[in-house]
């Protein structure tokens, strides 16, 4: 193992310090109040409703381990929800509560940056052990991702999920596969992502090959390999268990068996429509977060350059024996999203640091090792330039998204439209990326994340209809295969009629090509029609 040095580790302080700072830029935009966070990410806002239930005052002490432990939202675990739980805590401490640029901005910061600042680190750690410049040039280069920019711009338990994944990682890579202390920490940690989410149990795959090398190298028994996997499984599984502690009540666990249920169903089918997957799929949303071709192809050089490496063999064998099994989930099973494949990819995309310069290892390269190093090093420093653009524009376009939201803008459009009516009580209906401000005491607005209809509107009698015209076009274009046909043609009845702008018991007042406003007939024929 390398010794570390001073300057580098100052050098990584800085830049960790100088990033972190960065990012409460974009953090604290855009995020004046509920509404306004939901229509940017909704994922933020339903999770929030959470974490506002857990850490309200309760009137005695067993009422709040109730409802903290009990938080009945069960698509992300605990540790999540407990560690998100505690900038929101200081702001309850600070009368702060209420200012939601300042919550929201902390639980980014908290929950999502840092996490990945630290998960970082740690590989790089992993790879160099801060001995030398090439731990400041990976330290920029993971950084640089697309994927690892957008991440650290909203709050959500992928950024927990990598730095798990990178803790796990590295007391795997600390055992040096002595399957000792070491190996059942690192048990722990994959226990705690699977609580967070269920991509930890993908470390009990990982693990198989390298027991089986074991059986081939120290010539171990069937047995012994079979008793080391259970050993690692069962502590997994008790830290799962803990980091859960839900899961000790019988309405704890029939929740969230219920929950696990649904969201595979619809992880691996889709949300009303059927989403398309598979590789080709996959790719489309790869190349934007994670580079083009000849810079995997560069990745796929490194971990040749790693297995041909003896003091990065086995590390190269872990890294890709965790990264493969997630990867084909993520790329064949599942819709493809961006922060799903982080805490595989970036671990994986740590082994690029083979391909920086190094001089005990370049007079002894031969030639035809030396021009690939060269062609591959200059394809990953043409993709960091093009990805540092691209994160440039992104943030910019995060620390301006409520001046240029066209959202924003279709709500105070309508609201003058329906100046006549708003004087009085009105029941609301939004699609969830239009902005209504939840707090606006005239109305009671109401959204949903499904397709609507003839019955829900009829039901509900609502006076005003907010609708976005994508999701009218998502729902009518003719490709688009629904998860739940019957329910699909259902709806495709009431989004043709608002195409045509001819709903039922309602007339269009305003429109704009983000979206519809529609007012209901009798109230269009007293305020709008009357002298």
């Amino acid at each position: 193992m390398k010794k570390a040095k001073f300057w580098v580790i100052l050098t990584l302080s800085i830049i960790t310090v100088a990033v972190f700072v960065v990012f409460i830029f974009p953090n604290k935009a855009a995020s004046m109040d509920e509404a306004m966070v939901n229509i940017f990410q909704p994922d933020e806002y339903a999770t929030w409703t959470v974490v506002g239930r857990m850490t309200a005052p309760k009137p005695d002490r067993p009422s709040f381990m109730q409802h903290y432990f009990l938080y009945n939202f069960y698509h992300y675990g605990f540790p999540y929800f407990s560690i998100s739980s505690l900038p929101v805590f200081l702001a309850r401490w600070t009368n702060q509560f209420d200012n939601m640029p300042f919550v929201m901005v902390s639980l980014r910061q908290f929950v999502s940056v840092l996490p990945s600042l630290i998960a970082i680190l740690i590989l790089v750690y992993i790879q160099d052990q801060f001995s030398s410049y090439k731990s400041i040039l990976l330290y920029i280069l993971l950084l640089s991702f697309p994927a690892v920019v957008n991440n650290n711009m909203w709050w959500h338990p992928d950024g927990l999920c990598l730095l798990f994944s990178a803790l796990t990682l590295f007391f795997l890579w600390k055992d040096e596969q002595k399957f000792g202390k070491y190996f059942y920490i690192a048990a722990i940690f994959a226990g705690i992502l699977t609580a967070t989410k269920l991509i930890g149990v993908f470390f009990l795959v990982a693990i198989i090959p390298i027991l089986l090398l074991q059986m081939k190298t120290k010539k171990w028994r069937f047995v012994e390999a079979i008793g080391q996997w259970a050993i690692f499984a069962f502590i997994l599984a008790i830290a799962f268990v803990i980091s859960n502690p839900f899961l000790f009540t019988f309405d704890g666990l029939t929740r969230y068996a219920f929950t696990l249920y649904n969201e595979f169903a619809e992880i691996s089918a889709g949300y009303g429509l059927v989403y398309d997957k598979g590789f080709a799929a996959a790719w489309a949303g790869i190349q934007p977060a994670y580079g083009k071709l000849p810079f995997f192809i560069a990745l796929v050089f490194a971990f040749f350059l790693g297995f041909r490496d003896k003091n990065k063999k086995n590390l190269s064998t872990l890294i890709l024996c965790w990264f493969l099994p997630l990867t084909f989930t993520v790329l064949f099973t599942t819709h493809f999203k961006y922060q799903y494949w982080l805490p595989a990819a970036i671990p994986a995309f740590s082994m690029l640091y083979l391909l920086l310069p190094d001089k005990s290892t370049w007079k002894e390269d031969k030639l035809w090792l030396k021009i690939a190093k060269i062609a591959f090093t200059t394809v990953v420093i043409i993709q960091i330039v093009l990805f540092n653009i691209q994160n440039v524009q992104s943030v910019k376009a995060q620390i301006e998204r409520e001046q240029t939201s066209e959202s924003i803008r279709f709500y105070h459009h309508a609201n003058q439209a329906l100046a006549a009516i708003t004087h009085e009580n009105r029941i609301i209906y939004h699609d969830y990326r239009v902005y209504v401000p939840i707090n606006y005491n005239p109305w009671f607005p109401y959204t949903s994340f499904e397709m609507l209809n003839y019955a829900y509107i009829e039901e509900n009698n609502f006076d005003v209809l907010f609708l976005q015209n994508q999701r009218v076009l998502d729902y009518l274009n003719p490709d688009s295969e629904g998860v739940d046909n019957d329910l699909l043609e259902t709806a495709r009845l009431f989004y043709a009629d608002v195409r045509d702008n001819k709903i039922e018991g309602y007339v269009l007042l305003y429109e704009d090509d983000f979206g519809k406003a529609f007012v209901r007939d009798d109230l269009y024929e007293k305020y709008y029609l009357s002298p």
